[in-house]
């Protein structure tokens, strides 16, 4: 502090140094988040694409699927990345969207901080959201889910797998018998067997 009470040129320095720092962090926090959130919503617009184009061809082919053991393997394999989707993959998105927007208002409030002004009560973004550090138990799972609006993305998820399973679960059904016998090309019900001679 020089005399007089004024800062000095090296003190405005280390505050503008540390308001750019508090800056760019909130910065790159912010780019996270985004870049995040287009990853989010390119995975829910794929597994929504795959499972209608699926969903429109089982129910468009007219060839029965009489394999009960792939019928049964492609059941569980929607239920198992409807399961992985809403309990692994979005708690995982939705906690470091968290984290990130916490991390925004904290540098945020640093940066004001630094230079002697702080945030009215009423204009304080309510971003602090108290959630555990890392949803390791299935409670903690559903605090982080129900949080934000990713209910509407699992609920679509949700829905379009039981499209799926229903289309899959309709085109079942052993081979159906023909109605003509064919052989070597030529409709049996067309060849006449002449009697035998007594």
């Amino acid at each position: 502090m020089a005399d007089g009470g004024k800062p000095t040129v090296e003190a405005n320095d280390l505050l503008k140094t540390k308001v750019e720092v508090f800056e760019a962090r909130g910065q790159a926090a912010w780019e996270r988040f985004k870049n995040r959130r287009e990853y989010e919503w390119k995975i829910s617009y794929g597994i929504w694409t795959a499972c209608g184009i699926a969903s429109g061809f089982l129910l468009s082919s007219s060839a029965a699927l009489s394999s009960l053991w792939q019928v049964v393997a492609l059941t569980f394999a929607a239920i198992f990345v409807v399961v992985v989707y809403a309990f692994k993959w979005m708690p995982y998105v939705q906690q470091a969207h968290h984290l990130d927007q916490n991390f925004m208002v904290w540098c945020e409030e640093q940066a004001l901080a630094s230079i002697g002004v702080s945030i009215p009560e009423d204009l304080t973004p309510p971003h602090h959201f108290q959630l555990p550090p890392s949803p390791n138990t299935l409670h903690d799972r559903f605090r982080v889910i129900g949080h934000r609006a990713a209910i509407s993305q699992i609920l679509t998820t949700l829905l379009f797998a039981i499209i799926f399973i229903l289309a899959l679960w309709s085109r079942y059904g052993p081979p159906k018998p023909r109605d003509e016998i064919v052989i070597k090309g030529i409709d049996s019900s067309r060849v006449s067997v002449a009697p035998s001679a007594k």
